[in-house]
């Protein structure tokens, strides 16, 4: 039950953001105690309306992959290309990917023997988390830092594994660099350079929030999307690899990425992709920025 009645402990907000470019703004914030998926779904298709009336047309659902979520998606036929109840609309529901990308660096450090799996190339690799650690602490102890990782993204407190940049200090391509300076005096697993690589290019690559920064980082992988772009093959080569990471047992997680967050990885980039295309094809769009398809702004706004 929703308990309309009491004292409200938390607020729902609704956040809209045109891809013509302009602000964000939030179109709708409902106080409430507790919420369940029946009540979210009325309140999402009671948005959508309200966009539809006022001459928008919306293309996409973004949100965390918390269990509510998924039951919502679920109910609408989710995640993936839906038709909108009782509406002629389709629309794409999708997560965060930098919630997904939290996950990730959660996964590893959760996972027993925090070891990763995964196969590239028809090879088998396995990512360590302690050799992120051996880095940082032969790092630590020189003049000149290489990489950016500090002790809080290396040992993350349960609070801090929510924390953005402190992901972004181990996925970084300076931590890539890193493993291949010190190569010939640490010892590490060549998956967990893979690895690291892997999804730092993932990141920027759907991280994209400036039309030129592609230019001035001489970063390919930052490039707007566009028709038929070098990004969209990698990212479907990615996904390739992720899945292959995927615990489809039953027990306890072994070496392996949990379903939910491999599902949504490769749920959310391949109707990010879609979506991005269908507005550079029907709408005639010259490039889309997929920074848009991230609820991160709205978390920050709070």
């Amino acid at each position: 039950e929703n308990q309309p009645d009491i004292l409200a402990t938390s607020a729902l907000a609704f956040e809209l953001v045109c891809h013509y470019g302009g602000p964000r703004f939030i179109i709708r914030v409902v106080p409430v105690a507790k919420l369940n998926a029946t009540k979210l779904k009325e309140y999402l298709l009671e948005v959508i309306t309200t966009v539809k009336r006022s001459g928008g047309l919306p293309v996409s659902i973004v949100c965390d992959n918390c269990p509510l979520n998924q039951r919502v998606y679920k109910d609408l036929g989710g995640p993936g290309f839906v038709q909108v109840p009782n509406d002629t609309l389709k629309i794409y529901l999708v997560h965060d990917y930098v919630h997904i990308f939290k996950n990730i660096r959660n996964n590893w450090i959760t996972e027993p023997q925090q070891e990763l799996s995964f196969q590239l190339g028809g090879a088998e690799y396995k990512a360590c988390w302690s050799d992120i650690r051996h880095l940082y602490e032969a790092d630590s102890k020189t003049p000149l830092r290489m990489t950016k990782l500090t002790h809080t993204a290396v040992f993350p407190k349960v609070l801090q594994r929510q924390s953005v940049p402190l992901v972004c200090k181990v996925f970084d391509d300076k931590t890539v660099a890193a493993f291949e300076a010190v190569k010939d005096s640490l010892e590490f697993q060549s998956g967990t350079v893979e690895f690291v690589k892997l999804i730092t290019r993932w990141f920027k690559m759907m991280n994209v929030k400036d039309r030129y920064s592609y230019i001035k980082l001489r970063d390919n992988c930052r490039e707007p999307w566009k028709l038929d772009c070098e990004n969209f093959k990698q990212l479907e080569s990615i996904c390739n690899v992720v899945s292959t990471c995927k615990w489809e047992g039953t027990g306890k997680r072994c070496r392996k990425l949990t379903k939910f967050t491999a599902d949504a990885f490769l749920l959310t980039t391949k109707f990010n992709i879609a979506a991005a295309t269908d507005l550079l094809s029907k709408h005639h769009f010259k490039y889309v920025l997929p920074a848009v398809f991230s609820q991160d702004p709205l978390e920050k706004f709070f």
